[in-house]
């Protein structure tokens, strides 16, 4: 998913006026990839089937990786603030070489095939270990709507295996600004079963409304909270303490959650091998409460424990964090 903010703010207060056609760093970079690569990999995979498409990754990604000096340098940045950041053993240490970014650009790539398999149903020689799902039980037997708080971290459609089985169904809000061409030819090859994908629209009052239905029928909404939408920042963002120096994280999410006033819950899936995930549920908030006094400090309090937590699961992947852009630096 690529961002997360709201489609109407409630009490918006002061803001800071956005000049119009600026945009989040992440929209004007692109994705990691082309409408070429990701056609060649979805032909691959369809004509030859997983293991043939396999092969193909290397040879693309390399390509990729060349291409894409500013991408490069992101990672690095990235994987340097992994040593040493935070208490416990670094997931590694020493100097962030070409080879250790090109791995990470590689998981990014391995990721979207697993994403393929788990699209078209082929999901048999699959294994799921799974954390914490007792929530989604409860929520599921009360039919009870919340919020699935995740990031670009791992993948998100490893969830939906667990929604599916329990049936429940899934609204993934998403900004797809630099994903149209990944969104593009999965959307035309598979259908989505228990997902329902919601472009965010930053000036739609129907998108709350309807997000609102769906929470009212007993689904999930997925969302991310470590991207800015079009229009965020200036006062509509915190600056925590993120892998040892601050990072702006946007406050879209947590006044949509505010507004929906039901449980949030973060949750991850995480690539631990070949075909085997981890998949992680935890309470975070049976509501999101943001007063009007002082709503900027509270807000900055449920972002400094998403930051914690975030920053806990991305120890257990590191290479497995998809920001491929100055995080650190401002918003826009």
């Amino acid at each position: 998913m690529s961002g997360a903010g709201p489609a109407l703010r409630a009490d918006p207060g002061p803001s800071v006026r956005v000049p119009e056609g600026s945009a989040p760093q992440w929209t004007r970079l692109g994705e990691v990839g082309s409408r070429w690569g990701i056609a060649f990999m979805l032909w691959a995979y369809a004509l030859f089937g997983r293991r043939v498409a396999s092969w193909f990754l290397y040879p693309v990604v390399a390509y990729f990786f060349l291409r894409r000096p500013r991408e490069r340098r992101a990672s690095r940045d990235y994987l340097r603030r992994l040593q040493g950041a935070g208490p416990g053993d670094p997931p590694f240490s020493g100097e962030v070489s070409a080879r250790r970014v090109y791995g990470h650009f590689l998981e990014f790539a391995q990721t979207i095939l697993d994403r393929l398999d788990i699209l078209s149903g082929e999901t048999r020689e699959y294994v799921f270990h799974r954390r914490g799902h007792e929530l989604l039980d409860r929520y599921a037997r009360e039919k009870r709507g919340a919020i699935l708080m995740g990031a670009h971290l791992g993948s998100v459609d490893s969830m939906r295996i667990l929604a599916e089985k329990k049936g429940i169904f899934i609204n993934a809000l998403m900004f797809r600004v630099n994903a149209r061409n990944i969104s593009a030819e999965l959307n035309r090859r598979y259908s989505h079963g228990n997902l329902r994908i919601l472009e965010n629209d930053p000036h739609s009052v129907q998108v709350v409304f309807e997000l609102l239905q769906c929470i009212q029928r007993g689904e999930l909404l997925a969302i991310h909270g470590d991207r800015f939408g079009p229009g965020e920042g200036g006062d509509k963002v915190s600056w925590v303490p993120f892998l040892g120096r601050p990072a702006a994280f946007p406050h879209g999410a947590w006044i949509l959650a505010s507004l929906l006033e039901c449980p949030v819950l973060l949750t991850f899936g995480l690539r631990t091998g070949h075909r085997t995930y981890e998949l992680y549920a935890e309470e975070f908030s049976e509501r999101v409460v943001l007063p009007r006094r002082a709503r900027a400090e509270h807000i900055e309090r449920y972002i400094h424990r998403y930051a914690e937590r975030l920053e806990f699961y991305i120890r257990k992947a590191p290479y497995q964090w998809f920001n491929f852009y100055d995080f650190w630096g401002k918003p826009g």
